[in-house]
């Protein structure tokens, strides 16, 4: 044994027994202070070297108050925030009694002047240790008796009247308790008259009793066993019960886990139900550190609705699959594959899923992913597969693949040594983007089918713009650009008439013919290019104002001009287009060759339009005193107002484009305002037909509306009282006191609203206008009723269908251990309450209450 100190209380060593008594005494007048200024608190010290037979090690002790030695006794007493350590273990208490006879050490703690006892016993064995009202252990049998301890194991609180510890670290406990609660005065617990705890690993308990506010529940279990280790551990997932009015009473998400390895595990449930139905689920999550992440599910259901002699019992089969996968950068940096696929039965959302989420999705879409730059390369190379499935009208679109070959801006006239101001060609560059694209478009009940596979469209986009910019006039901003485009596909199409007389015995009607369109096999490339140019510059105007509040308002104009050039590719030049007798008359029609194709083909009419715009920002300049000092600030009254059009010199007809109108501003620094406008400069026949006559002409109105957008927008929150100060933070209200009975209004709180409006100009049957709106009103947000209550709510209004949207109300309650939720949709087609309490931990996780009313279930 060894103590390494700076000198002696000889006192306590010649008269120990006599000094016992005072065990404690703060600094007392008998206590060294070795090189200690007066007043501050030092370690007693000694210097006595002992070796008691049997220990494999040095024990090393101090003391803040003294140390006494007694000699004969073979035994020494520390007193005042004691600590002595051996190994790994380390034991720290107000009082520590060393019997180096038998290697035993004992501890306790010490009451203070109000009775309350501090300096209790604190053991720790490596990572694991506890606390106690006494502590008695043995060094060299390595076994102890602890009374009233507490310990903390993975999460998990136990504690126990008296205990145990054996050799193995082993600790036998009577009358314990298991919690998850953090609070010295648990709010709830298990309890059981026996148990055992391998720190580490698990807690064993015999017949246990689930305790809440001290009060036991009627909830007893036969025995109870906690895991302790550390990572993901294999075991049984208990199901949740209750009752559906359409499937019956029911077993959910029950099954097993399986911690396969640190980077993969398994998950199998399933549900059950009384009336025959059932659903199997698969959940995988893998993970590697450094390189990637993901997760794979699988969900199968079989559901049976109603009774099998009923009309309207029906049973469906549905299934539905995920996958994510995403790459850690650091991995590649040079390539990185991702994964985000959702595909199923169209059915599945409304027959298999019990989420509101899942029943507002209209589609299901994938898509599989990877690219790759080249390090000191301008290209990029992508490859995706793509999936988009949409479940109101069973279509299914499938990208197998869809390839792109990337290559960035390059500037092939740019010095390699730059030296003063760039030369006007130096900023002309060009990029290049190739795309590759198999595709087919069908309904999910014939995607599978050989002779959906020939449906499969193919085709090849190129694209290359040539683009450069520079100054004119000091002044003006010119800009060139001008685009090719070259598509490529595998096959054609050729329209005829085909002159065929047939009569009709439902409605006596005559045919003379159809128009007969064919698919031809060969290899065909549509080419097609457009130039354009546009000249811009900024224009400001300052008006002061000697007020002493209003300082300045700031408006800037950016006009801009632009020409474009396209030809007609719609020419028999180019035979992209080919015309076709439409009936037995011989009236002709036009169409386009490449109809079919992926991309499109190249755009018929010639265009030689020139165009303008012009864009307004307005802002203010405001005096501002901030702790008496006197500085501008910039407010925006008006982030952007445009207006567009254009003119086509090279139409025969519709020279003049619509007019568009769009601006932004913020009012109030809080409200956002969102407008936009389209404006016709042609009048309409009573049919709602475009007329080559302009409305000037007709109504003597400059342009016609056609259609317009407002959106307005706020955001408010909360957190301080009406002073401006931090709101304080009230009492902590008894965990299960549910109602408080208090209230403050100067409570956290956030509110959200948004209005949205929209006009549209129809023709009605009388031949004139009618403006049909629609307009909608949305309102979600939260607030806390106090620190552990919050109330969350989501609604909106449809002022055309004159009814609710989708309407959402939460409350919550913190419980410190434990958590309550109610969720209530009141109205509506999803109509739906769940309420829950449960268990924070997910130790015990399957500790919960649940009860709920799902949205196909009949109230």
């Amino acid at each position: 044994m060894r103590q390494q100190v700076e000198g002696q209380d000889t006192l306590r060593q010649i008269f120990p027994g006599e000094l016992a008594a005072d065990s404690l005494n703060g600094l007392a007048a008998d206590s060294l202070f070795t090189g200690a200024a007066a007043g501050s608190a030092q370690t007693d010290t000694a210097l006595i070297v002992l070796n008691p037979d049997g220990l494999e090690g040095d024990v090393d002790y101090e003391a803040r108050d003294s140390i006494v030695y007694a000699i004969v006794e073979q035994k020494i007493f520390l007193y005042g925030q004691a600590r002595v350590t051996y190994g790994t273990i380390d034991l720290q208490a107000a009082y520590i009694e060393f019997n180096w006879a038998d290697q035993t050490v004992s501890a306790w703690g010490h009451p203070d002047t109000t009775g309350k006892v501090r300096g209790k016993p604190a053991f720790k064995d490596g990572e694991d240790g506890f606390t106690a009202d006494t502590v008695r252990y043995n060094f060299k049998s390595k076994k102890g008796r602890i009374s009233n301890m507490r310990t903390e194991q993975q999460g998990g609180y136990l504690g126990f009247e008296e205990s145990k510890k054996n050799e193995y670290e082993e600790i036998f406990g009577y009358k314990g308790y298991y919690t998850t609660c953090s609070d010295p005065d648990p709010h709830f617990h298990i309890q059981a008259g026996k148990v055992k705890l391998v720190p580490g690993e698990l807690v064993v308990t015999g017949p246990a009793n689930l305790v809440i506010a001290d009060v036991p529940t009627p909830l007893f279990l036969p025995f109870a066993v906690f895991p302790l280790q550390k990572g993901r551990k294999s075991g049984l997932l208990l199901p949740e019960y209750g009752e559906s009015q359409q499937l019956g009473f029911y077993l959910r998400n029950g099954g097993w886990y399986f911690a396969v390895s640190d980077f993969l595990d398994l998950t199998l449930t399933g549900d059950i139900y009384s009336r025959g139905s059932w659903r199997g689920n698969l959940a995988s999550s893998y993970r590697k550190r450094y390189a990637y992440t993901g997760r794979v599910t699988a969900n199968f259901a079989n559901t049976r609705f109603g009774f099998p002699l009923e009309a309207d019992y029906r049973v469906t089969r549905d299934f539905r699959v995920t996958w994510n996968h995403s790459q850690d950068a650091k991995a590649h940096p040079n390539s990185r594959f991702s994964a985000n696929v959702t595909a199923g039965t169209s059915t599945y959302t409304t027959n298999a899923s019990y989420t509101t989420a899942d029943f507002l999705n209209n589609q299901f879409s994938s898509n599989v992913s990877y690219s790759r730059t080249f390090t000191g390369k301008p290209y990029r190379l992508d490859a995706s597969v793509q999936h988009n499935q949409v479940l109101s009208d069973n279509s299914i679109s499938l990208t197998l693949p869809n390839v792109v070959f990337a290559v960035n801006r390059i500037n092939p006239f740019e010095r390699k040594v730059r030296s003063g101001s760039p030369k006007w060609y130096e900023q002309i560059g060009f990029s290049y983007r190739a795309e590759a694209r198999n595709q087919i478009t069908t309904t999910d009940s014939l995607l599978f089918r050989a002779e959906t596979l020939d449906q499969f469209r193919f085709g090849v986009k190129h694209n290359l713009p040539v683009t450069t910019s520079f100054r004119v006039f000091k002044h003006f901003t010119l800009s060139l650009n001008g685009t090719y485009n070259e598509y490529w596909y595998p096959n054609y199409l050729v329209r005829s008439f085909v002159p065929e007389f047939l009569f009709s015995e439902i409605d006596s009607s005559l045919t003379y013919g159809f128009v007969d369109t064919d698919t031809l096999s060969g290899f065909r490339a549509a080419r097609f290019f457009n130039a354009s140019t546009s000249l811009s510059t900024r224009m400001f105007s300052t008006f002061n104002f000697r007020g002493k509040k209003l300082k300045a308002i700031r408006h800037v104009i950016t006009p801009s001009l632009s020409a474009n050039y396209q030809p007609d590719f719609g020419s028999n030049n180019w035979n992209y287009y080919g015309t076709y007798s439409t009936n037995a008359e011989g009236n002709l029609g036009t169409y386009s060759k490449f109809g079919n194709g992926l991309f499109g083909s190249p755009p018929a009419g010639r265009i030689g339009s020139l165009g303008f715009s012009l864009n307004n920002v307005v802002e203010a300049k405001v005096a501002t005193r901030t702790d008496s000092v006197a500085a501008d600030k910039k407010l925006s009254l008006l982030d952007a107002l445009n207006v567009a059009g254009s003119y086509n010199f090279a139409a025969d007809s519709f020279r003049v484009s619509n007019i568009t109108l769009s601006g932004r501003t913020r009012l109030l620094d809080r409200i956002d305002v969102n407008f936009s406008g389209n404006f016709d400069p042609y009048s309409k026949d009573s049919l709602g037909r475009r007329q080559r006559e302009s409305e000037w002409s007709a109504t003597g109105r400059p342009v016609r509306f056609n259609t317009g957008n407002l959106a307005i927008g706020t955001r408010f929150n909360g957190g301080t009282t009406a002073e401006g100060r931090e709101r304080p933070r009230w009492q902590e209200w008894d965990v299960w006191d549910l109602d408080p009975g208090y209230a403050d209004f100067n409570i956290p709180w956030s509110l959200s609203m948004n209005y949205n409006l929209t006009v549209r100009n129809l023709t009605n049957a009388l031949g004139s206008d009618s403006l049909a709106t629609t307009q909608t009103v949305t309102l979600n947000g939260d607030f806390n009723l106090t620190d552990r209550w919050k109330v969350r709510f989501n609604s909106g209004y449809d002022f055309q269908r004159k009814d609710f949207t989708l309407t959402t109300i939460s409350l919550d309650r913190d419980l410190h251990c434990w958590q309550m939720s109610f969720t209530w949709i009141p109205f509506g087609t999803l109509r739906s309450y769940n309420f829950t309490l449960n268990v924070k931990s997910s130790v015990l996780q399957d500790l919960r209450i649940n009860r709920k009313q799902d949205w196909f279930d009949e109230f």
